[in-house]
């Protein structure tokens, strides 16, 4: 018997030896970088996603969700848009063309913190959606900044930019759809909500320390309003998002595998002219210059990740070079990355300092370019189309959207 024992024993530790473990030994850093030396190549099979337990339980409950709520489609949502956004004049880079400005209520709010950046162009090929050109926004919610014991989560917001000169807009609530006691309920998602791309059908939102969230565009929900401080089902059977008009629910996730090198997804763009369609994520940091940009593959025929047995790898994967990236894009080659406080100036007529962000342009190898850009800048993405790069900033009463020509800055 011991010896049988001991025949076992040694079997699985060569079993566990034979067994890869993808970050064991990968390179994914680069040692001496430089600040600003552009992309360098990494080992990109260490990264690996799979599909996180959940996604059955929360079909299921969409179901019945659906069977009891009114589910409507994209231009429902637009046409039924409630918020006007200010036209914006003024330039807030150097060859900005167009953008506009939340209404004043939006624009001024501290406890609703605007992130990411997706549009009707990274959905479809034609670039429009139910007749329309359309904007969504990310913005996540502070409950200590709202003095709030719940964590209202995310909201999107679908604004119509057909007419950048009058732009309209509406907020859609992110829940999260469960069972309890043979009923169907959802509750607020809680997440940074750094990046997002809507693709197909899909609403991919980047979860900083996990991987994405993904949410179903074609089962928008309408729901009860009238109260700002209830979201989910009420005693009565009737359902609430913190008097929001619609919800879209999340019906998958997908996380880093234990055998995978970490990588934070801090944001994520689209990449429509790699092959196939590819998500483009990075990762914030304050200080290092070794944040991470991975290239995740897309399925053209599903819209979804590109899995093998539930898992996939990066196609790409490389260090940036730069410190407090908010976001990357990725077209024909080239990336452009907009980082955070990168340079001081004086802020006038108000005597007060603020650190502008910075553009560069840069690619596998090549040292990078910068451009000067805006304060507080956040997520990016493009419009093929027009070759607008469109581009969004957070702080409160700073708060811009606006687009330029990517040709402007060498794409």
């Amino acid at each position: 018997m011991g010896i049988l024992k001991r025949s076992i024993t040694i079997t699985l530790v060569l079993v566990a030896m034979a067994t890869p473990v993808l970050g064991a030994g990968a390179r994914t850093s680069v040692p001496g970088l430089k600040e600003g030396a552009g992309l360098r190549r990494i080992d990109a099979q260490a990264f690996e996603l799979q599909q996180a337990p959940g996604s059955r339980d929360r079909v299921r409950a969409i179901a019945a969700l659906s069977r009891r709520l009114p589910v409507v489609g994209i231009d429902e949502v637009m046409r039924h848009t409630n918020r006007q956004a200010r036209r914006d004049r003024r330039r807030r880079v150097r060859h900005q063309h167009v953008g506009f400005r939340w209404n004043k209520g939006d624009e001024r709010v501290r406890y609703w913190f605007p992130q990411g950046i997706t549009s009707s162009a990274d959905a479809v090929a034609s670039g429009s959606v139910a007749g329309r050109k359309i904007l969504l926004v990310s913005w996540y919610f502070k409950p200590d900044v709202a003095k709030s014991k719940v964590d209202k989560g995310v909201r999107i917001s679908f604004c119509d930019i057909t007419d950048p000169r009058n732009v309209r807009y509406r907020h859609v609530l992110l829940v999260d759809p469960y069972m309890k006691s043979g009923q169907p309920d959802f509750r607020p998602v809680s997440m940074h909500a750094g990046g997002i791309v809507w693709y197909g059908r899909w609403l991919y939102v980047a979860d900083t320390r996990k991987g994405f969230r993904i949410f179903d565009m074609a089962k928008i929900m309408q729901v009860t309003t009238g109260d700002k401080s209830k979201s989910g089902r009420d005693r009565r059977g009737r359902y609430q998002g913190f008097n929001y008009r619609y919800i879209l629910p999340q019906v998958a996730s997908y996380q880093l595998t234990g055998a995978s090198a970490r990588s934070k997804f801090s944001f994520v763009s689209l990449d429509r002219s790699s092959y196939p369609h590819s998500l483009v994520t990075g990762e914030y940091h304050t200080k290092s210059i070794q944040g991470k940009v991975l290239r995740w593959p897309l399925n053209p025929r599903t819209g979804q990740l590109d899995t093998r047995a539930g898992r996939v790898s990066a196609m790409d994967a490389f260090v940036s070079s730069h410190h407090r990236m908010q976001g990357v894009l990725s077209w024909q080659g080239q990336f452009f990355i907009v980082a955070s406080s990168q340079r001081w100036r004086w802020y006038s007529p108000v005597s007060w300092f603020q650190r502008l962000g910075a553009l560069y342009r840069t690619a596998d190898g090549r040292r990078s370019r910068e451009y000067s850009w805006a304060y507080g800048p956040e997520d990016l993405t493009l419009d093929p189309h027009t070759s607008d790069m469109w581009h969004l900033t957070e702080w409160p009463r700073q708060r811009w959207v606006f687009a330029v020509k990517i040709d402007r800055y060498g794409g």
